[in-house]
């Protein structure tokens, strides 16, 4: 690391999963693949063939560029990595330019180049894109690691997964999350969450296209339609349903809260957080009168909106969110029942006691330095 800088990413080397048996994590299998950045996973599952094989499964909002962390720190990204043709995860395949025309001139940590050096080009072909993309391990093969699925389920920028909780690891069919209209994820995001759209994906439905059309590797795409053609068609048995916001509102993460003694996958709601840059003053300020509102989605259709909660104030734009239900909240054990001072203390004796006189001299050095640093 030496003579690099803090954030540093090398696009000429694989990336590297792990899998190995949550008690033996001493068996673990390395599986490489193209490069690439994930922050996000959507769901993992293990399943069994037909023939009896195993296979280990990931969904994961997988990034073709290293930009997302760069810009997040208000840094400028590093000069596109030119492929070559003669990498496994090349294809000939052409994207149209991703721009996100109003990021500002960032700083540049190294040689001072201009923002059309980062910004894709014509040319490019999935860089900067951001896409629920499924990754199959195969178990079954001892001889060598061999990922025998890999590839996006849609075209569309898809970040922040959401899952129904008690489908978590194990097959669940639908995989809930945002998107936007305006831009990609992959610059978007380390500038400003501009979430415009929230997104309904049938995993299993395309997981099982993808695979009957022996979809490419690496660089393929099950579901190639953009946003404004899924919304133009908007089918209802699409497995990609979009909700879109209306005119200068943005949301913030879903989480999805299921209905009471529900059954059906997605019998339940989206919850998220609304603001209306409407409110916002000419210089782009927040006024101190702006406020928020909690929106409540139907999640079987993705277009009902069942309730709005006005909120005393603005929710600044964050990430994540955890529903606890009022059962969840009741059910909480008081802190002083999972801690406290003096219980500590009798545990730290024990330990000093049990340890005879090196960690009673231990002990002794440490409250010296403590005192000593303040």
């Amino acid at each position: 690391m030496k003579g690099k800088e803090v954030v540093a990413y090398d696009p000429t080397k694989p990336s590297r999963f792990g899998v190995f048996p949550r008690y033996q994590p001493s068996s673990v299998r390395w599986f490489h693949t193209a490069p690439c950045c994930i922050f996000h996973t959507a769901n993992t599952w293990d399943s069994q063939s037909s023939e009896g094989g195993s296979s280990a499964n990931l969904l994961a909002c997988r990034m073709t560029s290293s930009t997302l962390v760069y810009t997040a720190g208000n840094i400028r990204p590093p000069v596109r990595f030119k492929s070559t043709r003669a990498r496994d995860w090349s294809d000939d395949k052409k994207e149209k330019a991703c721009r996100y025309k109003e990021a500002p001139a960032l700083e540049s940590p190294g040689e001072a180049t201009g923002l059309t050096d980062y910004f894709p080009t014509a040319e490019s072909d999935d860089y900067d894109q951001c896409r629920l993309y499924y990754y199959e391990f195969d178990m079954a093969t001892k001889s060598q690691n061999k990922v025998k699925s890999q590839w996006a389920l849609s075209a569309i920028p898809f970040e922040f997964p959401s899952v129904r909780p008690d489908r978590e690891m194990q097959e669940a069919r639908y995989i809930y999350g945002c998107s936007t209209s305006t831009s990609c994820f992959g610059i978007a995001l380390g500038r400003a969450d501009k979430v415009d759209l929230l997104v309904k994906v049938d995993a299993k439905t395309l997981i099982q296209r993808g695979k009957k059309i022996n979809t490419t590797p690496v660089t393929g795409c099950v579901d190639r339609r953009s946003v404004s053609e899924i919304l133009e068609e908007q089918k209802k048995d699409d497995p990609i349903n979009i909700f879109r916001l209306p005119p200068n509102h943005y949301a913030q993460e879903p989480r999805f809260v299921p209905r009471d003694s529900s059954t059906a996958e997605d019998d339940g709601y989206l919850l998220f957080y609304v603001f209306d840059e409407s409110q916002l003053l000419p210089s782009g300020d927040c006024p101190p009168s702006a406020i928020s509102e909690l929106w409540i989605l139907d999640a079987k259709n993705m277009r009902d909106v069942v309730a709005k909660v006005k909120l005393p104030q603005r929710v600044p734009y964050g990430l994540h969110g955890t529903w606890f239900s009022g059962m969840d909240i009741k059910g909480q054990r008081a802190v002083e029942s999972l801690r406290s001072l003096d219980e500590m203390q009798r545990k730290k004796e024990e330990w000093v006691n049990s340890g005879g006189q090196v960690r009673k001299a231990w002990m002794v050095l440490r409250g010296k330095l403590e005192r000593a640093v303040g």
